[in-house]
């Protein structure tokens, strides 16, 4: 019932593609950010009914796109591409939550809505971030910070590379909410760690030693907003 914030990065051409579920075996008892008809949808349930909010234009067009809900008391704010895109109210008390998922979830007690698509870039927050705050970090990889319970980059195994066996998705939140993937091939260009567009995925690296490469304390990352530190050699 509190206030949250969920967005992420999602490239589909699936009208009901599903970005984040709070997941319940109680039938109406979940919550999820995803698509409907191709367009933003929340839906917010406490076991009783369930509230579907939709925003304003469609995303299933085979195209990166941010997409976040903020829900801030009642009143829920939908965000496409760090631009307002529909409200909406609620006041229901979700059900309890048995699970958190992306790309799919625990709905209406049966595992479904397993999107086609690539994913990037998914945050959850427990605080209403304000437009401002979407428009100016949707770009980034924001790691450990206030209000930040999960933080998934998507920067794990070698892109439609044999990653048989590697299933951890790491949260950069601090918080330790390590995602499983969970039937995926984990081979070629499909069910597996793939390649990403998205703007908050660039890889670029610069050396702050007038083009000196030779020493791996001279590299710089672009996260998408900042020039940070590499902590690590990128791969080409």
């Amino acid at each position: 019932t509190s206030n949250f914030t969920i967005e992420g990065w999602i490239k589909t051409t699936d009208a009901s593609a599903k970005l984040f579920v709070w997941g319940s075996s109680t039938v109406n008892g979940h919550v999820y950010l995803g698509l409907n008809l191709g367009k933003l949808r929340l839906a917010y349930g406490d076991g009783i009914g369930i509230d579907q909010l939709d925003g304003l234009s469609t995303v299933s067009d085979n195209v990166w796109h941010h997409i976040a809900v903020v829900k801030s008391g009642t009143a829920v704010t939908f965000f496409l591409d760090g631009i307002q895109n529909g409200t909406g109210t609620t006041t229901r008390n979700p059900g309890s939550v048995t699970n958190s998922s992306i790309g799919g979830g625990l709905i209406n007690g049966t595992l479904q809505g397993f999107t086609l698509g690539t994913i990037d870039e998914v945050r959850v927050w427990n605080v209403a971030r304000t437009g401002t705050q979407i428009q100016n970090n949707k770009n980034c990889e924001l790691n450990a910070q206030a209000g930040l319970v999960a933080a998934y980059h998507f920067n794990n195994g070698v892109a439609n590379g044999n990653n048989t066996g590697f299933n951890i998705l790491a949260d950069a939140s601090g918080n330790n909410q390590t995602g499983t993937l969970t039937n995926f091939a984990l081979t070629g260009s499909t069910s597996n760690w793939t390649n990403s567009s998205s703007p908050a995925s660039a890889e670029q690296y610069r050396s702050v030693a007038s083009g000196d490469w030779g020493n791996l304390s001279t590299w710089e990352f672009f996260n998408g907003c900042t020039w940070q530190p590499a902590l690590n050699t990128p791969n080409y």
